[in-house]
């Protein structure tokens, strides 16, 4: 049947952690230097999805941890399969797995 306060927060906000993620390994590719907390900070500003993603994981992580102590297995198998699936269809758009669509 699903909780009450359902996974929407707790999906935004692990959405946002993957693209962080993704990002961090980008510029970390060349080593950790000072100055890819500028290229990260850049790439936030100027990139209007990664933008939307952590704005809204932010803005409702808050939430999360209500979401998470009245999680029941709907709303887990709904949690695990929304971020399941964002995370392979990342994986793929970036060239490190093949054979998923890419729609990320």
């Amino acid at each position: 049947m699903g909780g009450v306060k359902g996974v929407k927060e707790s999906v935004e906000l692990g959405i946002a952690i993957i693209d962080i993620g993704f990002e961090v390994k980008k510029a970390l590719e060349d080593g950790a230097q000072l100055s890819d907390l500028a290229v990260l900070f850049q790439k936030y500003q100027n990139d209007p999805l990664l933008k939307a993603h952590v704005d809204a994981g932010v803005a409702g992580a808050g939430e999360v941890v209500a979401e998470v102590s009245e999680l029941d297995l709907q709303d887990g198998i709904k949690l695990a399969m929304d971020l399941g699936a964002y995370a392979v269809a990342k994986l793929a758009a970036a060239g490190i797995i093949s054979g998923v669509p890419k729609k990320a």
